[in-house]
């Protein structure tokens, strides 16, 4: 798990705005849509599995994919049990 999908995972919303902003990204290329883990979970699939709305809405923004499936075939909706957050990823 590198530091993006850590801030993600672990709600620190003021340590991912600060990794965002100086641009260390963990991809070559700066892409946030190509950071994954081993089972292909983007952040949005991180942030929805924590039920954090406002990361979910900050990653949206930037263009990670609310669409991508992971190894498993489960898209970020099928990973969050909040109904606040699953309105925002449909």
């Amino acid at each position: 798990m590198n530091c993006l999908q850590w801030a993600v995972f672990k709600k620190h919303f003021d340590c991912l705005n600060i990794l965002l902003i100086s641009g260390l990204f963990a991809d070559e290329n700066h892409d946030l849509k190509n950071i994954m883990d081993e089972m292909d979970n983007n952040l949005i699939h991180l942030a929805a599995s924590v039920n954090n709305k406002t990361i979910i809405q900050l990653l949206m923004s930037m263009g990670v994919p609310a669409d991508a499936k992971n190894k498993r075939g489960h898209l970020p909706i099928d990973v969050c049990t909040d109904n606040t957050c699953k309105e925002v990823l449909r």
